[in-house]
């Protein structure tokens, strides 16, 4: 039988990671530092308020955009940017070495990774293209 590869796991460790780099370049532009941490909801209790509570209402805003979405509001599934964070908190250290079975669910990063560019990118439209 003939084996085919799962390439949600780099997928997966590569959409962690780049929300985790956004986290951290937020905390250092508002806080001059980063928790040295890849826990994602750590990184994102760390910012400031403001800085959360707007990332909150863009994840609102744009979050039905994404198919899956709202299907998981018609179960009656959270689609908040806090339960994602939560349910993803540790996808980069779960997933980037799946053969240790850690692995664990991981999804709809795409939206948060989304919002905390945007975010950046409000703050400093020179990194627009960076």
């Amino acid at each position: 039988m003939e084996r085919t590869a799962n390439l949600s796991g780099p997928y997966v460790v590569l959409a962690a990671f780049a929300v985790e780099l956004y986290l951290k370049t937020l905390s250092v532009l508002h806080r001059g530092e980063f928790l040295v941490t890849h826990d994602l909801s750590e990184l994102f209790e760390n910012l400031d308020r403001t800085t959360k509570d707007k990332l909150r209402k863009h994840h609102e805003r744009i979050v039905f955009e994404y198919s899956g979405f709202p299907t998981l509001a018609r179960l009656g599934v959270s689609t908040s940017l806090d339960f994602f964070v939560n349910l993803n908190r540790n996808a980069f250290e779960n997933y980037r070495y799946t053969h240790e079975g850690n692995a664990k669910s991981a999804f709809f990063l795409v939206p948060f990774t989304r919002c905390l560019r945007e975010r950046i990118v409000r703050l400093h439209p020179e990194y627009k293209t960076a």
